[in-house]
């Protein structure tokens, strides 16, 4: 009888981590859009990590979350970190800028659980003005989680997808931003789920 709840608990552990072990824990996720902005404005507002909490997609969930940032945020090596009930807790950071065409950074998130991944922004000049903006996340998620890749591929994208549309029309207003643009901003944010 022994032999039998040995055999029956290595059973019952062994078939999850089986199941786990066939799963692949890497994912990338990619965004894009075209922008009537020229590149180099486009770059330095999503290198200024200051500017974050006015357009980022995540930030916008949660605009209450406490924000961090180093002491030069806008350059290589700068970061920002935040703390949130919605958004969790982790921090970002600016690792290499090659010109005003690609931006890299490493996300580190800390709560719900932690994980490392590596971001990075493409730039690429369309015409005069018209700027194609590519945002990128790649990594894995640990072992015991990758159960969860797919939905945390379907929240990445019901995250970003809805506040695209947002997104463009503040970076489409970087030059100037009166604040009945803004208004307008938040009340298309709110609609958001």
């Amino acid at each position: 009888m022994t032999t039998l709840l040995i055999v029956l608990f290595v059973v019952i552990l062994a078939v999850p981590l089986i199941y786990l072990s066939t799963l692949k824990g890497e994912f990338v996720v990619s965004r894009s859009l075209t922008i009537g902005v020229a590149r180099e404005q486009v770059f330095e507002k999503i290198k200024d990590f200051r500017s974050w909490p006015e357009w980022s997609p995540w930030l916008m969930h949660e605009p209450e979350a406490h924000l961090e940032y180093s002491d030069a945020p806008d350059q290589q090596g700068g970061w920002y970190s935040w703390d949130g009930e919605t958004v969790g807790a982790g921090r970002l950071t600016h690792m290499k800028f090659s010109g005003s065409d690609k931006i890299e950074q490493k996300i580190e998130f800390l709560r719900p659980f932690k994980s490392v991944s590596q971001v990075w922004w493409e730039l690429e000049r369309l015409d005069e003005g018209n700027t194609q903006v590519s945002w990128n996340m790649s990594g894995s998620m640990p072992f015991l989680f990758r159960f969860m890749t797919k939905k945390s591929l379907n929240m990445w994208a019901r995250i970003t997808i809805p506040v695209w549309p947002c997104y463009v029309a503040y970076l489409s207003l970087v030059r100037s931003t009166p604040v009945s643009v803004l208004q307008a901003l938040s009340r298309c944010l709110r609609k958001l789920p």
